[in-house]
């Protein structure tokens, strides 16, 4: 089963892991989750980019899960994720042994009204040989077309240029999954999230593992 994951996300980019959680965890974590963002959104700097991906006008979004509760671990350290992370970002390492690190977590639930991000890819380096960033979406609320599905552009993983602003490509297509599932993706593939057209939740968990010398 692992090796068929892998073989997904080199291919297409991405690979989808159904029912990682259930839904009642799902529903304490968007709990926990709409509790910070009340708590917290007034104290994050507003230096946010109009019409980029650092824009969060029409969003929640809540930072550093890491320190707020210690259940968020079990996600962090699924072994149903970090199986496959493992093949991802120690693979072609010296020795296949070095180590890789969670260097980024948050949350992000789009609003209604939210245009949809900007296609891009969250290693900075496209065209390299090896995975060397790993992305991995708990789906928390159905995605679906309507509330703002996670876009993507399979296979451009392996491209070795970055998308073209505002651009819409004949590839792109919407990753619709349900809640509990585990999404793990190449961060070299092209993404985005969708625009939120009925305004239904969509809390989902954003976490980034990286090989330990990505700072």
């Amino acid at each position: 089963m692992i090796k068929n994951r892998v073989k997904e996300i080199k291919k297409q980019g991405y690979t989808i892991i159904p029912n990682v959680i259930s839904k009642k965890e799902c529903e304490k974590y968007k709990n926990l989750l709409e509790g910070y963002y009340k708590k917290y959104s007034s104290r994050y700097a507003n230096l946010f980019k109009k019409r980029t991906v650092a824009d969060k006008t029409y969003e929640k979004v809540v930072y550093n899960l890491h320190n707020k509760d210690l259940s968020w671990y079990k996600l962090f350290e699924h072994p149903s994720v970090t199986e496959v992370l493992d093949k991802m970002l120690i693979t072609g390492s010296y020795k296949d042994s070095e180590p890789y690190y969670l260097y980024n977590n948050s949350a992000r639930c789009p609003l209604k009204g939210n245009p949809g991000q900007q296609l891009h890819l969250d290693s900075r380096l496209p065209g390299i040989n090896y995975c060397i960033v790993a992305n991995v979406l708990w789906v928390l609320d159905d995605f679906t077309p309507s509330n703002g599905a996670t876009r993507v552009v399979p296979g451009s993983h392996k491209f070795s240029y970055f998308t073209e602003d505002g651009k819409v490509y004949d590839e792109e297509i919407l990753i619709t999954a349900n809640k509990g599932d585990a999404i793990i993706f190449n961060a070299n593939l092209w993404h985005g999230g969708g625009p939120n057209h009925n305004g239904d939740s969509r809390w989902a968990l954003a976490l980034g593992y990286a090989r330990w010398f990505i700072k």
